[in-house]
């Protein structure tokens, strides 16, 4: 299983897809963006050492 370095929740994650997606967090590892997705879809990349940042409805592009 893969686990991130980093996970950002709780956001909006606007993504650069053709459709320009709006999700609600993002899983980071080794520097890149792994997986987009809601609060529980991104949740299963959550291991011992995944930092997690709550971004409170900020957002990020």
């Amino acid at each position: 299983m893969l686990f991130a370095d980093l996970i950002l929740k709780n956001g909006k994650v606007i993504t650069i897809d053709k459709n320009e997606t709006i999700v609600k967090a993002v899983a980071v590892k080794f520097g890149k963006i792994v997986a987009v997705g809601s609060n529980t879809e991104i949740e299963r990349f959550v291991g011992e050492q995944t930092e997690i940042i709550d971004l409170s409805g900020k957002t990020v592009i």
